[in-house]
C-alpha cells in the first residue's frame, strides 16, 4: 500500500501481507531493507529491497529501512493528487 495508507486501483501491494509472509517463510523486521518506487501518476510507494519492482512502478534511487523511506516520501510527496488530476485541473485555469 502507498505510504500514509493510500491506496490506488491499479497499485500493487508492495509491502508483503502478514499472510503472504506466513506463506513464503520470509520475516520482516525494522532492519530490512527497502527502496521508494514512483508509479507514472507521480503517487510514491515503498518495496522490499532486493524483489522485483512490479510493472508501472520504478526506484527513484532511495534505499533505507521503512522510517527512511517513508520520510523521503513525507517530503516529496506533496501533493496526493494524482498527475493527471493535476494537470486537468491546471488546463481549466
Amino acid at each position: 500500500m502507498p505510504a500514509g495508507g493510500r491506496s490506488s486501483k491499479s497499485c500493487p501491494v508492495p509491502v508483503l501481507s502478514v499472510r503472504q509472509l506466513k506463506l513464503t517463510g520470509e520475516t520482516l523486521s525494522e532492519s530490512s531493507a527497502y527502496v521508494v518506487v514512483v508509479n507514472g501518476e507521480e503517487q510514491y510507494s515503498i518495496w522490499l529491497a532486493g524483489r522485483d519492482i512490479p510493472d508501472g512502478w520504478k526506484s527513484v534511487g532511495m534505499a533505507g529501512s521503512k522510517d527512511e523511506c517513508l520520510a523521503y516520501i513525507d517530503t516529496v510527496w506533496t501533493d496526493m493528487r494524482p498527475l493527471s488530476l493535476r494537470q486537468a485541473m491546471a488546463a481549466d485555469d
